[in-house]
């Protein structure tokens, strides 16, 4: 609504709607709305609407030209599919289903013949996790997860849990470490995971026998580290987004204890997973949110979707992709051939600098005052109510 004003008249309607709406009975809207634009408050949210459904259907029109992908749905479940992840050999699928806040419902669909699609599996219920940001499996029957503490009051860190599915049991790996975002090595001894300290992020390697931790890479308080990725036992990619909004894939060796930069050519890369096919991940250079995949030092699209997609995972057995992918009912799982795509370029939203207040350039004078004036009332607020014998005037004002 404030975007369709500062549209069609310019960053002055700011300081001129909040002098005029100071100055008058509140909540009587539309006065000051037509003196400057010349329609009604709810005029011009029509306006703005319809200004955004064009701007969406020119940008729909060119997905739709460029050839989306065709997705076919995983799970059954009516409800939020944001984390999973696929076992090694392809077998069993894991998956949270539900609302992220509230807690979810950790399923799993376990396959009894090789491509069997995971669709006409029934899922069976393992156990509820709260706000959980990824899973991924150290072997065939354990998988690592975090979510947030649930019998500690007013905590709102992440942990690190395993759960087996032999034994049926969930074991917690840290205690109070902000852990979350974490990866296995290949071996699956030695686990990388981001931790939230004071206003910054740390990349951190905990040894799963000892549970040592010890920190790798530290931020900046304008810096967010993200999605570690082991590539070999002793190379860790992890992703680093700057104040600026730009972000960049780069490398640490647990070895040599050295970073560097390991691929620049994608603006926003998210969600790295290790795959045979190369290096899976997210990217929003054309726009909207894509999986790419890095393969042999070059970065190509490999779904054209309408909406978007936050993570991606590779199903050995079927040679296909499987994504959490926006649909108007919220995150579904979905799946479709690993193909090289070409996603339209969707123009960014133009976030306009901030306005400047012409108060800032009102000269300062001093002189001696009174401040006996100060304790006269500036206003006052009137209250009526109808109560059993009449109505109740109430009048409120204050003074410092």
């Amino acid at each position: 609504w404030w975007d369709e004003a500062i549209q069609e008249k310019g960053e002055e309607v700011i300081y001129t709607w909040n002098q005029n709406f100071s100055r008058r009975i509140p909540f009587l809207l539309n006065g000051p709305v037509r003196e400057q634009t010349g329609t009604s408050v709810v005029e011009l949210l029509d306006q703005a609407y319809q200004r955004q459904r064009t701007r969406a259907q020119k940008e729909i029109d060119a997905i739709q030209n460029s050839t989306p992908h065709a997705a076919g749905p995983v799970a059954k479940e009516d409800s939020e599919q944001y984390v999973f992840a696929l076992s090694p050999s392809g077998q069993k699928l894991v998956y949270w289903s539900g609302v992220f806040k509230k807690g979810n419902d950790v399923r799993l669909k376990v396959r009894t013949s090789n491509g069997q699609s995971f669709h006409e599996i029934e899922s069976q219920k393992l156990f509820k996790a709260v706000s959980s940001l990824k899973v991924r499996w150290l072997n065939e029957d354990e998988f690592l997860f975090d979510q947030i503490e649930t019998t500690h009051p007013y905590t709102s860190y992440r942990d690190l849990y395993v759960h087996n599915l032999v034994s049926g049991q969930t074991t917690r790996l840290t205690e109070g470490a902000r852990a979350q975002d974490a990866s296995p090595s290949p071996s699956g001894n030695t686990i990388a995971f981001i931790q939230n300290d004071g206003g910054r992020t740390r990349l951190m390697s905990m040894d799963r026998q000892s549970k040592r931790m010890r920190p790798l890479v530290t931020g900046n308080f304008s810096q967010r580290i993200g999605s570690p990725e082991f590539l070999s036992e002793n190379l860790l990619l992890f992703t680093v987004r700057q104040a600026q909004g730009t972000q960049k894939i780069y490398s640490f060796d647990l070895k040599s204890r050295k970073t560097a930069p390991w691929f620049d050519q994608l603006q926003s890369p998210q969600a790295l997973r290790k795959t045979p096919e190369g290096l899976l991940l997210t990217d929003a250079t054309h726009g909207a949110r894509n999986i790419y995949l890095i393969q042999n030092g070059r970065a190509r699209a490999v779904s054209n979707t309408l909406t978007d997609i936050q993570r991606a995972d590779w199903d050995p057995q079927t040679q296909q992709v499987i994504a959490s992918e926006l649909s108007p009912n919220g995150r579904r799982l979905t799946t479709f051939p690993l193909q090289n795509r070409q996603p339209a370029e969707i123009a960014g939203l133009s976030v306009p600098t901030t306005a400047q207040s012409k108060i800032a350039k009102v000269k300062v004078q001093e002189r001696d005052y009174q401040p006996w004036r100060y304790m006269l009332p500036r206003y006052w607020i009137p209250f009526i109510y109808q109560v059993e014998e009449g109505y109740l005037f109430q009048g409120i004002t204050s003074m410092s």
